[in-house]
């Protein structure tokens, strides 16, 4: 399958879901490994009532590692952008925190990072895939 397939499959796969937030955060420490780094946010995402989160890692061109996230917060229905964005800042470094306006943007930016070769993973709670 050509990449641009399995980018088309992932966004279409990653839209079969609802989303509330796209976020990235840049690692202001010198983070090296992709899996501890995404478990270290998907931590961070539960923190913030998270069931489930679609997370792509790449080397940003500080030299540090870049994650960029799709995350559903059905724990915490109220959770503000300015407060996970807080939260996120605290932890990791430099971060977005935007609600998700249109989900095929986000989906097809997002399932890029899977065909470029980079670390992904997609994390939550079994039956939050199966929620909403």
């Amino acid at each position: 399958m050509a990449d641009a397939e399995v980018n088309q499959a992932y966004s279409d796969f990653i839209q079969t879901v609802p989303w509330d937030y796209y976020s990235t955060v840049t690692f202001r420490s010198s983070r090296r490994d992709p899996i501890a780094a995404s478990q270290s946010v998907c931590r961070a995402m539960s923190t913030l009532g998270a069931t489930r989160v679609f997370l792509a890692v790449e080397s940003h061109k500080s030299g540090f590692l870049h994650c960029h996230a799709l995350s559903r917060h059905t724990f915490n229905p109220g959770l503000r952008p300015q407060s996970a964005y807080r939260y996120l800042f605290k932890a990791f470094g430099r971060t977005t925190v935007e609600p998700i306006r249109e989900l095929g943007q986000v989906s097809a930016y997002c399932a890029k990072y899977v065909t470029k070769g980079n670390d992904y993973q997609f994390w939550g709670y079994p039956e939050a895939w199966l929620l909403d």
